[in-house]
């Protein structure tokens, strides 16, 4: 009985040794991306500093023609990095106002001055080669929206993508 015991665990030692050595063959230096649990190579780059920066001004650039009809003069909060302003200059292709954070300007009857243009969220990954920024528009106190606003990487460059595109319908805060 006990030759059959040490037979069986020496089997069972045997087995899990060879199921080891099976792991990761043919591809020893597979890595797995922290973010997203999936094989690296699968993996698009997540955006840098930069490139954070550059995808925030197009997400709320998008918000704005989607909720705010591309109205203009647009609004922004004066609170906004030196960085984004530049990427903001760079993507609206209008006038954009910079005002404080307490907001008495947007004031003007019903609707306010100004499409005032919410956001950035921070860039987070929603798929392997998939990432979304959540940003809003306002043109009155009660007309407004905000989205979570996909890009998908295409090996080359950050992409704007759509939930029907993606497959991927992410929430807000407020959906």
């Amino acid at each position: 009985m006990h030759r059959v015991r040490i037979a069986a665990v020496a089997l069972l030692g045997l087995c899990f040794a060879v199921a080891a050595a099976g792991c990761g063959a043919g591809s020893p230096t597979t890595t797995v991306d922290p973010d997203s649990g999936l094989p690296a190579e699968l993996t698009a780059p997540f955006p840098g500093p930069g490139v954070q920066v550059e995808l925030q001004a197009r997400a709320m650039a998008r918000a704005w023609r989607e909720w705010g009809s591309g109205q203009t003069p647009v609004c922004v909060r004066a609170t906004a990095s030196a960085e984004l302003r530049a990427a903001i200059a760079r993507v609206f292709l209008v006038e954009v106002e910079y005002l404080d954070a307490a907001w008495p300007e947007l004031a003007a009857g019903r609707g306010y001055r100004c499409v005032l243009v919410t956001g950035p969220g921070a860039v987070v990954r929603l798929g392997p080669d998939l990432v979304g920024v959540e940003a809003g528009a306002a043109v009155a106190e009660l007309n407004a929206g905000a989205g979570i606003y996909q890009f998908r990487w295409d090996g080359s460059e950050w992409q704007d993508a759509t939930p029907q595109e993606t497959g991927v319908t992410p929430t807000t805060r407020v959906s």
